[in-house]
């Protein structure tokens, strides 16, 4: 309907993946502040704050550093070269149809969600495994306020 009146809306929501798919700027906001503003695009891979990430979505953080799931893979032998890599105990893997969630314990207690293919192979409880990342999907965020009483997704 916007685009044949070729006139601006606002929408007022709290559901992110309605904002996302329905907006070309998003403005999230924090008790009455201007957090960020963007396209989806922007706001989802670049938040400036951990607020806006977790807002958006899961994220791992991992030693400060932010991986959202989906960004994650999960493989019985150690990663390539020059990715970002950590090995890890499957605690939880579920079938979710289009994707496996699979959670892991890394050392220090740390756990990690990854969202991978269901083609990538089956993983259960007690496997050794390695997470690896591309350095280009990390998020490198101030320890600002977070969307709620700790990180969403994993630890």
């Amino acid at each position: 309907m916007q685009a044949e009146l070729g006139i601006t809306f606002v929408l007022v929501t709290h559901d992110q993946e309605e904002a996302m798919s329905l907006c070309q700027q998003v403005a999230i906001l924090n008790h009455g502040k201007l957090e960020q503003l963007g396209s989806p695009r922007d706001l989802y891979l670049s938040p400036s704050s951990r607020f806006v990430a977790e807002f958006l979505g899961k994220v791992n953080w991992i030693d400060g550093i932010g991986v959202r799931p989906e960004a994650v893979r999960v493989a019985t032998e150690a990663p390539p070269d020059g990715v970002r890599g950590i090995p890890a105990t499957v605690e939880q893997a579920t079938f979710l149809g289009n994707f496996l969630e699979v959670q892991s314990a890394v050392a220090g207690g740390c756990r990690v969600t990854a969202e991978t293919s269901r083609l990538n192979g089956h993983y259960q409880r007690g496997d050794r495994v390695f997470l690896w990342w591309q350095p280009q999907d990390e998020l490198h965020l101030s320890n600002g306020p977070t969307a709620g009483d700790g990180v969403r997704g994993a630890a």
